[in-house]
């Protein structure tokens, strides 16, 4: 066969496999598996666990009045001889006092342990989700440094059989020097971007281990995942104009423009997140401290009862036994130095959290609106690649094909036309790569 018909249908192979996704292996680890492995083996997890059970015992125990005070001791004892029976005014005593708290603060301290716990089961649920974000970034990253390295890998093989074929027809005077020269050029190139994908691989690899141990180096699943269910019903009530928007391997409808969806629609949304319902739970606990502010108006009650049993006369009459019962207050005298100053300090902490609770919604609001529009710029673009680029760039290449065919270009026309398209296949899965970790953005706001 003709080295030019060898070359054309080589470089017609690797352009085919362009755009095919390899059967995933029976072992290869889904996104949803790599999930649930970061989520099982962070020890952050137990952290948040022990410190709830920690908050919920210390509130429970913050909740109970003070131990009752026992009081045993001897009275008026005569310091000549220490005897009980020499003085009549010698008393065994028995007291018993306890403290009352101010108001209802034991039952305001339970709250804010309560809330304190609740806070933290909250950051838990915001770790998941931290969790989740991370190995995703990485899953996706990974799979395009495969997908990638697939592509160049397969184009190496097709030029090093037409390298030899080649070497071949210029043995027999049917190619020429430059083209030799030009091929083995690419397969340097391609070495070179070969190398350095998989050092990216192995790093991202790496990074993933962190979370999910050896698992990380087996191999991937290829296929993305479907969320265009659950960014449709961000946009499901808007009257915007809705498109089609295509995936690798299907499509879905009705994903409407970012712009159509206003902040009085996402702000509910985002106050589900983990991320905010924190600072909202915030603003509770500085609620119950001001509380326990205004508490510290009402004054604390000790009781204090004691027993005294007194020895007989000296001619033997019965002397009675005494009964003392005293109620202790404190007096907020000077309330405008210390009670007043600590509900001011209240009042400034509860508009110090709504602060912090606004300015994380904007955050919130800033980052995920631009993920929407992100993601519509990207969906374009993907159209554009599907309807337009793509679809030109094969036609260059059978244009080209008819040339070299003909002898009317050259070997250099030709190589250059099948690493056009291939770029563009290359360009095309990082796309989808950025529309994925987009979605999964998305995901994260909201609280999936």
């Amino acid at each position: 066969m003709h080295s030019r018909t060898l070359l054309l249908l080589g470089l017609l192979a690797a352009s085919k496999l362009a755009y095919g996704q390899l059967p995933d292996s029976p072992h290869a680890l889904k996104l949803s598996q790599v999930e649930n492995l970061a989520l099982e083996q962070d020890s952050v997890a137990q952290q948040f666990s022990a410190q709830q059970q920690s908050l919920l015992a210390e509130g429970q125990a913050q909740a109970q009045l003070p131990d009752p005070m026992l009081k045993l001791g001897i009275a008026n004892m005569p310091v000549d001889s220490f005897s009980l029976d020499q003085d009549p005014m010698t008393q065994l005593n028995l007291g018993l006092s306890q403290t009352f708290a101010r108001g209802d603060s034991l039952t305001i301290k339970e709250k804010t342990y309560g809330l304190r716990s609740e806070q933290v089961g909250e950051q838990a649920q915001l770790r998941q989700l931290e969790v989740k974000q991370a190995v995703r970034s990485l899953w996706f990253n990974i799979r395009y440094r495969v997908k990638a390295q697939e592509l160049l890998q397969q184009k190496q093989q097709i030029f090093r059989q037409n390298l030899d074929n080649m070497v071949s027809g210029y043995t027999l005077g049917r190619s020429q020097s430059q083209d030799l020269i030009q091929a083995e050029l690419e397969l340097d190139r391609l070495e070179e971007k070969i190398t350095a994908n998989a050092q990216q691989e192995q790093q991202y690899r790496a990074s993933l281990s962190r979370w999910i141990g050896s698992s990380a180096y087996q191999p991937l699943a290829d296929k993305l995942p479907d969320w265009s269910g659950s960014i449709v019903a961000l946009s499901s009530n808007q009257t915007s104009s809705e498109r089609s928007i295509s995936y690798e391997g299907g499509s879905s409808e009705g994903i409407s423009s970012s712009e159509g969806i206003h902040s009085e629609q996402i702000i509910p949304l985002l106050l589900q997140h983990p991320g905010l319902k924190i600072t909202t739970t915030g603003i509770r606990v500085q609620q119950q401290q001001l509380a326990l502010a205004e508490n510290a108006y009402q004054p604390v009650f000790k009781l204090d009862m004691n027993y005294g049993h007194r020895r007989n006369e000296l001619n033997g009459s019965r002397r009675p036994d005494l009964l003392s019962v005293f109620v202790t207050m404190d007096l907020p005298l000077f309330a405008d130095k210390k009670q007043d100053q600590q509900y001011k300090s209240k009042i400034h902490s509860i508009s110090a959290a709504e602060a912090q609770r606004d300015d994380r919604l904007q955050q919130y609001l800033a980052k995920f609106s631009n993920a929407l529009s992100q993601l519509q710029f990207i969906q374009q673009r993907l159209s554009l690649y599907q309807e337009k680029l793509l679809p030109q760039a094969k036609a260059q290449n059978h244009s080209t094909e008819q040339a070299y065919q003909s002898n009317t270009t050259s070997f250099d026309r030709l190589t250059q036309s099948y690493i056009g398209e291939l770029t563009l296949a290359l360009e095309y899965q990082k796309l989808l790569t950025d529309q994925a970790l987009i979605e999964s953005q998305i995901r994260f706001f909201q609280a999936l």
